[in-house]
């Protein structure tokens, strides 16, 4: 009689709990699943996930294009544009890798930490924009999702990493790049 009395209060309290939280009923949810969410809140994402895709980035992937550049005193930016043989490279990301110098201080490695360093994603038109840069020195790379690339300068005989110098309070143009070769082919 008094485990009737336990299992009775016990399915009450999950009962009034769930009641309490808005969970009448038990529901699977999909991660495109928006019902009774408000847009604003931002979960569950209202983007869907196109299980077809193949590759990285998602086929019709189209982030937004930058806009007006005004660096933060203490801060730079740097921006330019990545082309494949002409065309816009769309959705990857790029990175400004640390560089470390030997005991003489010749910069010799890229050290990329994906957390940490500054990161942009290619526009519909290839344009990327690092903001709010801290000053320093920076070898420019790219991200196809998994490996991860030093980028050098395009059509010069020799090759030649993109490093870049970010001051405070300036703006950082390495133009259009445009490849012949790239990573993504």
């Amino acid at each position: 009689m008094r485990i009737k009395y336990i299992v009775k209060i016990i399915i009450f309290s999950i009962a009034s709990m769930l009641m309490f939280m808005g969970c009448t009923t038990s529901k699977e949810v999909s991660i495109n699943d928006t019902e009774g969410v408000p847009v604003e809140s931002g979960y569950p994402s209202s983007v869907s996930v196109n299980n077809d895709a193949e590759g990285y980035p998602y086929p019709g992937y189209e982030p937004s294009i930058a806009t007006g550049l005004t660096p933060i005193p203490s801060l730079g930016i740097v921006h330019g544009r990545i082309l494949y043989r002409d065309e816009p490279v769309v959705g990857y990301s790029v990175y400004l890798a640390d560089l470390l110098a030997d005991q003489d201080g010749i910069e010799r490695i890229a050290s990329l930490k994906r957390s940490s360093s500054p990161q942009a994603v290619l526009d519909k038109n290839g344009v990327f924009v690092f903001n709010e840069v801290p000053p320093d020195r920076y070898a420019l790379m790219f991200s196809d999702g998994l490996n991860s690339y030093l980028l050098l300068y395009p059509d010069v005989e020799i090759d030649e990493a993109i490093l870049v110098e970010v001051e405070a309070d300036g703006i950082s143009d390495l133009g259009v790049l445009n490849y012949l070769e790239f990573p993504i082919d």
